[in-house]
């Protein structure tokens, strides 16, 4: 039986009863268009979306009466007045195995790091909470299947000119921890999306750039503020050759560890890119991924730092961007690893290709496979790997071509550590309807079950994306049977053309949260006058 679509009220209340109103003119050709684009009512000729629930003629209560709202039943308004001033703000959702979600957002308006916490059925939230305040730049948050969370946060104060890594640990027992400061580090790449990984017994591993070195390391912390350094950057030339500090110039550095259910991993991998920026005729400017295996109990043995490979002579700096935000890897057990990266593919070209890379056990080099997966053409903007406790891989990216305005969605798939499958759009895997993908977000848990969460655009008589008409909706994915129809659990019409932002997340036994962000405006109004943006979460 398919869940009814409810009104909210501004107060968070459902409406049991739909109340009669009078449309003003916008918002009733806003009705009509939505309804008329695949935004539910039957799905407009759609075969693939499914809409679960039905549409409401009511106001959506909010600040503006042209504003339409609607929303599966289920939906649960968790926080509100999260975004001011029209400052954009990001969140982040968590989900354990006993199926308790917490999400987090930065207030960056009042510098505030905040959380709220559902129960086990994520039907009841508990009020927002401050874990943090500061100079907060960004943060991440992760958990292990026990419920035991990790949060970190750039910290620097505006007279400062680096930032400090703090981070926090969760439990249930216990909530939030004090701030954990790390002494003289720094995360070794985007603090939004790190390598943060929680251990089985609740320590933390992370990739970590300090300042008292010239080479950023793995490793691990614990709860009191304990750091041990697992391993550190090998820098390479070509040859695959160690260089010295002054030849090379780091772009980025990632861990990857496998945590496991009830056991503690043995070993992980240390991978990063570094620029060899000598101008002698041996090394030129090239762009190197080098690979070190370390153990996670000795982490005192040193081992060989292996090259998996070396892009073309490059200008110096051309790559950088691309290089820092696609560096991605998994490892799901002792044997394996997988790694995303970026860079040039010449030294004249502009676009940014995305490569991945599969390398066996300690990162031997004759156990090393390379694949581009994007195309020559296109420029990757945004990557993620995902892998499960079987070695089957799935990336997803977002690339753009110059004969797109648009970016698209790729999707590839490696099953077995095997061959990749070739790159294909999602909007041609996925049956969109009438309305086309704008963003996603994607989790996968160790048993290769994902779920996605979609906001989709609405198309007009013409075919062209138009804000007036948006959703959110959901779709998961396996191994066996790829992906699934697109099921809508809002609908927008007449809102704000800010973003819709959104979050996902699955635990081991598949039940998984959509969690989004609207400002609930009129299309009209100046975005800074938007005061209220709610957070909302829809359990699975």
């Amino acid at each position: 039986m398919p869940k009814r679509f409810l009104q909210k009220k501004q107060d968070g209340h459902v409406m049991k009863k739909m109340v009669r109103f009078r449309l003003s003119l916008l918002s009733a050709c806003c009705v009509a268009a939505l309804q008329g684009c695949g935004g539910g009512g039957g799905d407009a000729g759609s075969t693939n979306i499914v809409d679960n629930g039905q549409s409401s003629s009511s106001s959506s209560g909010s600040n503006s009466t042209n504003s339409q709202l609607f929303q599966a039943d289920g939906t649960v308004k968790i926080a509100d007045n999260i975004n001011r001033q029209g400052i954009s703000v990001d969140h982040k959702v968590t989900l354990d195995d006993s199926g308790k979600a917490v999400a987090m957002w930065l207030s960056k308006h009042d510098t505030r790091l905040m959380s709220v916490e559902s129960d086990e059925t994520g039907q009841r939230w508990n009020a927002p909470q401050i874990v943090g305040e500061g100079w907060q730049s960004d943060f991440d948050i992760r958990t292990n299947g026990a419920g035991q969370r990790v949060a970190l946060e750039q910290y620097r104060r505006p007279s400062e000119s680096r930032a400090t890594l703090r981070l926090y640990f969760y439990s249930a027992q216990k909530g939030w921890s004090a701030p954990v400061p790390i002494a003289n580090g720094q995360t070794a790449n985007d603090p939004a999306n790190s390598d943060l990984t929680v251990l089985e017994d609740g320590t933390a591993t992370l990739s970590i750039d300090p300042s008292n070195t010239m080479y950023e390391e793995a490793s691990r912390i614990y709860p009191d503020g304990t750091r041990k350094s697992l391993q550190r950057v090998i820098p390479l030339l070509p040859s695959g050759a160690p260089l010295t500090w002054g030849q090379w110039g780091p772009l980025s550095t990632v861990f990857a560890v496998a945590p496991r259910r009830g056991e503690m991993p043995s070993h992980g991998y240390l991978l990063w890119q570094n620029d060899v920026v000598s101008n002698t005729p041996d090394t030129g400017s090239n762009v190197i991924l080098g690979a070190l295996g370390t153990f996670i109990e000795r982490p005192a043995v040193t081992m060989s730092a292996t090259m998996l490979y070396s892009l073309p002579k490059q200008k110096w700096n051309s790559d950088v961007g691309c290089a820092k935000g696609l560096l991605k890897a998994t490892s799901v057990d002792d044997r394996y690893a997988v790694v995303l990266s970026g860079g040039l593919p010449s030294a004249d070209s502009t676009k940014c290709v995305l490569n991945a890379t599969r390398i066996a056990r300690f990162a031997q080099s004759n156990n090393v496979k390379n694949d581009a997966l994007s195309a020559r053409d296109a420029s990757v903007e945004w990557a993620q790997l995902m892998t499960d406790e079987n070695g089957n891989s799935l990336v997803v990216w977002r690339e753009k071509t110059d004969d797109f305005r648009t970016p698209r969605y790729m999707w590839s798939q490696s099953v077995a550590y095997g061959n990749w499958t070739t790159p294909a759009n999602i909007s041609s895997s996925i049956d969109f309807g009438n309305s086309t993908l704008s963003r996603l977000a994607i989790k996968m848990n160790d048993k290769g079950q994902a779920v996605l969460a979609y906001t989709m655009d609405g198309l007009d008589p013409n075919g062209r994306r138009t804000i007036f008409q948006r959703s959110v909706a959901y779709g998961r994915f396996d191994f066996q049977h790829g992906w699934s129809p697109v099921t809508q659990i809002a609908r927008t019409a007449g809102i704000s053309d800010d973003p819709i932002r959104l979050d996902a997340a699955i635990n081991s036994t598949g039940n998984a949260v959509v969690t989004y962000q609207f400002r609930n405006c009129d299309i009209t109004q100046n975005v800074n006058d938007c005061s209220v943006s709610s957070l909302f979460a829809y359990a699975l």
